[in-house]
């Protein structure tokens, strides 16, 4: 008797444990697929929106009130112009796109949720933004690369017509472990980025010199410069003397190729 009242109770556990167990994983899964994703763009010093990513659309907000939604923010749709409070600058949004690794929808969201306990990588929601700055006749574009954050948490910035940095191409805002000039007949292959960074604040936001023609245009699907160029950015570098005692030896380079 005592045997099978001890099976009962461990068969009562095992069920309420596999209950409790199930209860979580769809209280999770819903969960995760209500929630939207948030980040922060800022135009100039004055010009802030929040961008969120929220059932398979794209929503921009200002000051609390929403401004434009859409699925797609896509090439040759309608631009969304901004004008800075503080000077004659405009922006024009002219693309938004989605680097979700998270489906859409809910059954979307609730498999990647189940296979995230069985993958060796974290999910991710991304949005690349390009933006073209005006002040008179003068304009540059930028594009940025975004990551997106639950709301509550502190938003990643994409700083637009900020303050320009020139550094050697970083991956996650690190230098690589293998960048280095060697001696000897070999090329180095040194390449740079122009943009506005911050790691703190998780900022990625880079001038566009190239880009690709529309899927429709007769022109080979190539990257080709945008706009015109006349000036290029330079790197200076000192090289050690060949013998001990001797002159350094003091080179400038005009990074004048694209990749």
């Amino acid at each position: 008797m005592k045997r099978k009242t001890i099976a009962r109770f461990c068969k009562g556990s095992l069920a309420f444990l596999l209950l409790t167990l199930s209860v979580a994983v769809v209280g999770s899964v819903i969960l995760n697929s209500l929630i939207p994703t948030d980040g922060e763009l800022l135009f100039g010093d004055d010009l802030r929106l929040l961008l969120r990513l929220e059932d398979g659309n794209v929503v921009l907000r200002q000051d609390g009130s929403e401004i434009a939604s859409r699925p797609t923010f896509s090439k040759g749709e309608e631009v969304i112009v901004l004008a800075s409070l503080n000077s004659d600058t405009t922006y024009e949004i002219t693309e938004i796109q989605s680097l979700s690794s998270i489906p859409n929808g809910f059954f979307g969201r609730a498999f990647s949720f189940v296979s995230g306990f069985f993958a060796d990588h974290d999910a991710y929601e991304d949005a690349l933004i390009h933006v073209t700055i005006k002040e008179g006749d003068h304009s540059y574009k930028q594009y940025a690369d975004l990551r997106l954050r639950r709301p509550g948490t502190e938003l990643a910035v994409a700083h637009f017509d900020g303050d320009l940095t020139i550094s050697p191409q970083t991956i996650y805002w690190d230098l690589p472990d293998d960048l280095a000039l060697m001696a000897g007949n070999k090329p180095t292959d040194l390449r740079v980025e122009i943009g506005t960074k911050s790691k703190a604040k998780s900022c990625w936001t880079m001038v566009e010199y190239c880009e690709l023609p529309p899927r429709d245009s007769p022109r080979k699907r190539e990257w080709v410069l945008t706009g015109e160029h006349d000036c290029f950015p330079t790197a200076t570098v000192v090289y050690p003397p060949k013998l001990r005692g001797g002159e350094p030896v003091t080179q400038t380079y005009i990074l004048d190729q694209f990749c």
